[in-house]
């Protein structure tokens, strides 16, 4: 039996909202999906390296234990190839329910079914599709340092967000997810034999200075590249002083044995002994490929990464079962058992009311334009709100009928009103 000890954990990931994201997610609600309820692409945001002082980018905390955040942002959910200044991007799915009672409501089971549908399709599909780019041979390495365009063919950190908002009061509900295939449940936990901190020590180990100096500038060209996912794996080829994409053929059981290759990923999320969660994802897609991986080093590199490896980074020697084939078969899509998945931020479903802190003035004009729009989408889709919001009303007289017909007028999106009456008030 495995001494849980030395068995490899992981540093959660937590999420945080920006208040832009929910006005965002009502006008996409509202004149795009409708009354569907699509499985719509988003982007999360991750800081791509650590923070030093001065300002944070958008979403951005500048507390070093808040580097465990990732940021959903008004960018991540209008474009789902969008990208962020200093942050690598989170691939994920956010569903949004038509009542709260279908999200409230969900069960353990249900929970679980909609965590695994969504690591099927985030993180297993690459995996399982032999004609997919993972599978499929990979550039070559032609230098010692990393081209910044060089594909990636695995992202190591996916997500999914499920939502309900109700569009009159502006209360949001959600709960949110970072999947990953639950291994333990099929009781094969990936056991570390040693850990490595020393920086001069890990650098001995991947080859020395020169693959170091391909190391270091393979991890300035990724920070560079807004488009590279977060966590970036690569794979450091110790013999060549190569630097490898993270791909099926480069992380064959014999090479990773044989501790030609080593696995290396940004870890801006990890803290002490814990590699961050793209950490787990990366075993995963390891051991799901090669069945037959036994032994595999983890390099997680942590801190600026200038000049050296730094004394925060940090490299496990690790060891684990082979898989058996029941285990894979159980990675088809149309799997009756299918792998479970893990990886919820909360149990429970969290509550946002962003009625609470807007202005009287701007609810109001805000239930006045959802009105009309839940008029014209509903039962006459060909109303052009537009004109009416340019029109200019007179109204002679402002007692109760000019009251009440001011009042429609607000109703349909009319607000230059003028009022004259010959009475004193």
């Amino acid at each position: 039996m495995t001494d849980d000890k030395n068995t490899l954990k992981y540093k959660d990931l937590s999420l945080h909202i920006a208040a832009d994201v929910w006005h965002e997610l009502e006008r996409v609600k509202l004149h795009d999906w409708k009354l569907e309820e699509p499985d719509a692409p988003v982007r999360l945001f991750i800081p791509n390296a650590p923070i030093v002082g001065g300002a944070a980018a958008a979403g951005q905390q500048a507390s070093s234990k808040k580097l465990s955040m990732a940021s959903f942002v008004p960018e991540g959910l209008r474009n789902a190839e969008a990208t962020l200044e200093n942050h690598h991007s989170i691939p994920g799915i956010l569903k949004n329910f038509n009542t709260v009672n279908q999200l409230t409501d969900l069960d353990a089971t249900q929970r679980q079914a909609l965590l695994t549908a969504a690591a099927q399709k985030l993180l297993l599909k690459d995996l399982v599709d032999r004609n997919s780019p993972w599978w499929t041979k990979p550039k070559p390495a032609t230098t010692t340092t990393a081209d910044k365009d060089d594909p990636f063919y695995f992202s190591p950190v996916v997500s999914v967000v499920f939502t309900f908002a109700d569009l009159k009061t502006h209360e949001f509900h959600y709960c949110a997810a970072f999947p990953t295939i639950d291994l333990r449940s099929i009781k094969s936990p990936v056991t570390v034999a040693s850990r490595l901190t020393c920086s001069v020590g890990i650098a001995k180990a991947i080859g020395g200075d020169n693959t170091t100096t391909a190391v270091l500038g393979h991890v300035k060209s990724v920070r560079l590249n807004l488009r590279a996912p977060a966590g970036a794996p690569f794979v450091i080829d110790t013999k060549n002083g190569a630097i490898l994409p993270f791909h099926s053929s480069t992380v064959t059981p014999a090479d990773l044995a044989s501790g030609q290759h080593v696995v290396a990923f940004l870890d801006s999320v990890g803290s002490g002994e814990y590699p961050g969660w793209a950490a787990r994802n990366i075993i995963t897609a390891i051991r799901l490929t090669h069945p037959a991986t036994t032994t595999f080093q983890l390099l997680a590199l942590r801190g600026p990464l200038a000049e050296d490896l730094g004394d925060d980074s940090i490299m496990f020697s690790c060891t684990c079962n082979p898989l058996a084939e029941s285990v894979l078969s159980r990675l088809a899509p149309n799997s009756e058992d299918p792998l479970p998945s893990i990886g919820w931020v909360e149990k429970s479903i969290t509550k946002i009311n962003m009625g609470g802190v807007m202005d009287s003035v701007q609810l109001a004009t805000s239930s006045a334009k959802l009105n009309l729009s839940l008029m014209k989408w509903r039962m006459l889709p060909e109303l052009q709100l537009e004109p009416l919001q340019g029109c200019k009303a007179l109204l002679l007289g402002s007692g109760t009928l000019g009251c009440n017909i001011g009042r429609h007028l607000l109703m349909w999106g009319v607000t230059h009103l003028t009022f004259v009456d010959r009475g004193n008030v």
